[in-house]
Protein backbone atom coordinates (compact mmCIF):
# COMPACT_ATOMS: atom_id res chain seq x y z
CA UNK A 1 0.00 0.00 0.00
CA UNK A 2 1.10 3.61 -0.69
CA UNK A 3 1.27 5.79 2.28
CA UNK A 4 1.77 9.28 3.35
CA UNK A 5 5.07 9.77 5.26
CA UNK A 6 4.95 13.56 4.76
CA UNK A 7 7.92 12.77 1.83
CA UNK A 8 9.77 10.16 3.45
CA UNK A 9 8.61 7.37 1.15
CA UNK A 10 10.30 6.41 -1.97
CA UNK A 11 6.81 4.48 -3.38
CA UNK A 12 5.57 6.41 -6.12
CA UNK A 13 1.78 5.65 -6.71
CA UNK A 14 2.65 4.02 -10.30
CA UNK A 15 4.86 1.47 -8.11
CA UNK A 16 1.88 0.47 -6.12
CA UNK A 17 -0.39 -2.72 -6.28
CA UNK A 18 -4.49 -1.85 -6.61
CA UNK A 19 -6.41 -2.47 -3.45
CA UNK A 20 -7.26 -6.24 -2.51
CA UNK A 21 -11.11 -5.68 -3.60
CA UNK A 22 -10.74 -2.87 -6.26
CA UNK A 23 -12.24 -3.72 -10.00
CA UNK A 24 -12.11 -1.42 -13.31
CA UNK A 25 -15.16 -0.57 -14.48
CA UNK A 26 -16.61 2.99 -15.41
CA UNK A 27 -16.12 6.42 -13.17
CA UNK A 28 -19.55 7.43 -11.69
CA UNK A 29 -21.25 10.32 -13.24
CA UNK A 30 -21.03 12.13 -9.96
CA UNK A 31 -18.14 12.33 -7.32
CA UNK A 32 -19.19 10.91 -4.05
CA UNK A 33 -16.32 11.49 -1.59
CA UNK A 34 -15.70 10.22 1.73
CA UNK A 35 -16.27 13.10 4.27
CA UNK A 36 -13.60 13.32 7.45
CA UNK A 37 -15.09 12.02 10.71
CA UNK A 38 -14.12 13.86 13.63
CA UNK A 39 -11.88 11.34 15.86
CA UNK A 40 -9.76 11.57 18.97
CA UNK A 41 -7.11 9.55 17.27
CA UNK A 42 -5.69 7.87 14.30
CA UNK A 43 -6.33 4.33 13.25
CA UNK A 44 -4.09 2.13 14.88
CA UNK A 45 -1.65 -0.23 12.90
CA UNK A 46 0.70 0.21 9.51
CA UNK A 47 -1.89 -0.86 7.23
CA UNK A 48 -3.92 2.35 7.07
CA UNK A 49 -4.51 5.38 4.88
CA UNK A 50 -5.54 8.37 5.89
CA UNK A 51 -6.03 11.97 4.22
CA UNK A 52 -4.62 14.81 6.14
CA UNK A 53 -7.48 17.38 6.08
CA UNK A 54 -6.57 20.91 6.31
CA UNK A 55 -8.55 24.06 5.71
CA UNK A 56 -9.19 25.10 1.97
CA UNK A 57 -10.80 23.71 -0.64
CA UNK A 58 -11.04 20.04 -1.24
CA UNK A 59 -11.07 18.68 -4.15
CA UNK A 60 -11.45 15.54 -6.14
CA UNK A 61 -9.04 14.57 -9.51
CA UNK A 62 -10.75 13.04 -12.26
CA UNK A 63 -8.65 11.54 -14.50
CA UNK A 64 -10.83 9.43 -17.42
CA UNK A 65 -9.07 8.51 -20.62
CA UNK A 66 -6.28 11.23 -20.36
CA UNK A 67 -9.19 13.94 -19.81
CA UNK A 68 -8.90 15.72 -16.31
CA UNK A 69 -10.91 17.47 -14.19
CA UNK A 70 -10.93 18.59 -10.56
CA UNK A 71 -13.96 18.69 -9.16
CA UNK A 72 -15.50 19.47 -5.79
CA UNK A 73 -17.68 17.23 -3.92
CA UNK A 74 -20.50 18.48 -5.03
CA UNK A 75 -19.57 18.57 -8.88
CA UNK A 76 -18.52 21.51 -9.76
CA UNK A 77 -15.73 21.94 -12.11
CA UNK A 78 -12.47 23.82 -10.43
CA UNK A 79 -10.20 22.70 -13.10
CA UNK A 80 -9.84 26.02 -14.63
CA UNK A 81 -9.01 27.80 -11.22
CA UNK A 82 -5.96 25.12 -10.83
CA UNK A 83 -4.72 24.95 -14.26
CA UNK A 84 -1.19 23.81 -12.36
CA UNK A 85 -2.82 21.22 -10.16
CA UNK A 86 -4.71 19.68 -13.45
CA UNK A 87 -1.32 19.55 -15.47
CA UNK A 88 0.15 17.79 -12.33
CA UNK A 89 -2.53 15.05 -12.44
CA UNK A 90 -2.25 14.93 -16.06
CA UNK A 91 1.25 13.94 -15.81
CA UNK A 92 0.58 10.77 -13.70
CA UNK A 93 1.05 7.27 -15.37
Amino acid sequence: MWRSNHGASKESPADVEAPPRAREGPLPRAPRPQLATLADAPPAGPGWLHEVKLDGYRLLARIDGGQVRLLTRSGQDWTASFPRIAAAAAALP
